[in-house]
């Protein structure tokens, strides 16, 4: 493995502390649960053939299939995408994890006290990469229409109670997943983990983010919004 390599590996641990090699995998708890929350993609292929095979495979990405994806994001971030006209976009030469670090400092700016529960988050997580296949977990969140040639995949998951996220090596550094991508993956997490493992949440953290990377947003703005969705709560003090 490259220098260059290396440093991407472990560039987790500017945001989230590493604790684990590239090797370590997860338990196979993939049926579901109230502990285990997901990080769901859209992976899109060539042709409508290619899409029907991963789906048939419960999602699973292979050797093979991980090859033939063409487009590659965060569920989050499509869902941000047809929500707002403007995003935030990384800046050239930015990396993910400085990219969630912007996008976290504006948080503490405009509302200090959701900007606190994110760095509280930042501190608690830790993650370690996977590289096996692995099928989608429970999804609470809701579904956006996708076209023959694109299917959901599985991006990540949390294990709530050990406040550990697994992340897809394989998809998380694709060639196709860009910075954007990354970034709006590790802000889903570390939403995910303020809200808990309901069947709301998949919802709320989707909405949430939508509203971590919306461009223009005014400080009380922001605010509002977040609270609304429950990140905090009307009685909690908001500077």
């Amino acid at each position: 493995m490259d220098l260059k390599s290396v440093k991407r590996n472990l560039l987790l641990a500017v945001f989230l502390t590493t604790t684990a090699a590239m090797a370590a995998e997860p338990e196979p708890l993939f049926a579901g649960g109230m502990d285990l929350g997901g990080g769901h993609g859209i992976a899109c292929f060539a042709n409508a053939e290619q899409a029907q095979a991963v789906k048939d495979q419960q999602g699973k990405i292979d050797s093979h299939s991980l090859e033939q994806i063409t487009s590659l994001e965060p569920l989050d971030l499509a869902e941000a995408k047809a929500s707002s006209d403007t995003l935030v976009e990384p800046y050239s030469g930015e990396e993910y994890d400085q990219f969630v670090e912007r996008i976290i400092f504006y948080t503490e700016s405009s509302s200090p006290a959701i900007g606190a529960k994110l760095r509280k988050a930042q501190e608690a997580l830790w993650a370690t990469y996977y590289s096996t296949p692995h099928p989608i977990v429970a999804f609470f969140g809701k579904r956006i229409s996708l076209s023959a040639n694109c299917t959901y995949v599985q991006l990540a998951f949390q294990y709530m109670r050990e406040a550990h996220v697994h992340l897809d090596s394989r998809l998380f550094f694709h060639p196709r997943m860009t910075v954007q991508g990354q970034a709006t993956l590790v802000l889903h997490e570390l939403v995910l983990s303020l809200f808990g493992s309901d069947e709301s949440s998949g919802t709320k953290t989707s909405a949430a983010v939508s509203v971590l990377l919306t461009a223009h947003l005014s400080p009380s703005e922001v605010t509002r919004r977040l609270t609304q969705l429950g990140l905090l709560q009307e009685t909690e003090p908001q500077d």
